[in-house]
């Protein structure tokens, strides 16, 4: 990056003189196409040359004085995390790879339309949305043997059908265990606010988590394509 900057500064020494625009206009007969400025092409190396050095500290800062633009701040910004990112669902997806991965399973819930954020998670898949947060998760589970146990003393627990399915609404702080492929496992509540797990009769366990109210989480589970 040194020598780029060295270059850089050279470029200085042979830049030609600005040419008299407004003469050169006038000069050029009616009709006539205006020849094409010599100078152009070293104005744009220069500019891209700038770019690159000013990327880099100190270079920037020396780049900048050197155009009298030692004022300018340039501001970097991280680009914005998609939805569920804190979530620590595990590694993102895009909604081809979660489809080759998972086929049936990658089918968002139709009530909620695409999602902003897809993760594999527990075997399945888990999609976020951000505008109301709201947790779907689909994946291989049964969570009936435990959930009376493992809800949590400061949860609402109400049993319920949704589809023909047994179903769990639960209301304030909880968790729930859940047993997949002959193992039992544990999951937090990720998001503040409500959940309803339905056991579908095909093994497939659906959660909905998030702000809702009850009426709502039915809703949303029971548009998630079998």
């Amino acid at each position: 990056m040194a020598e780029l900057h060295d270059e850089l500064l050279a470029l200085r020494a042979d830049w030609p003189a600005t040419p008299d625009l407004a003469e050169g206009v006038l000069a050029a007969p009616a009709g006539q196409p205006r020849r094409r400025r010599a100078w152009k092409p070293a104005l744009a190396a220069l500019l891209a040359a700038v770019a690159v050095v000013a990327a880099v500290e100190p270079a920037r800062s020396r780049v900048l004085e050197w155009l009298g633009l030692e004022s300018v701040d340039v501001e970097r910004r991280e680009p914005a995390p998609a939805p569920g990112a804190s979530l620590q669902l595990g590694a993102p997806l895009s909604a081809e790879a979660a489809r080759e991965r998972y086929g049936a399973l990658a089918e968002p819930p139709g009530a909620l339309g695409d999602p902003g954020g897809i993760y594999a998670h527990d075997g399945g898949v888990a999609f976020v949305y951000a505008d109301p947060d709201v947790l779907v998760q689909r994946f291989p589970a049964r969570v009936g043997e435990f959930i009376q146990k493992t809800v949590g003393a400061a949860a609402s627990l109400e049993r319920l059908r949704v589809g023909g399915d047994p179903a769990y609404w639960i209301e304030g702080a909880h968790g729930f265990a859940y047993r997949r492929q002959g193992a039992v496992d544990y999951e937090d509540q990720r998001i503040a606010g409500n959940t309803l797990l339905v056991e579908r009769a095909d093994g497939e366990l659906i959660r909905v988590e998030g702000d809702l109210d009850r009426a709502r989480a039915i809703e949303i589970a029971g548009s998630v394509p079998r």
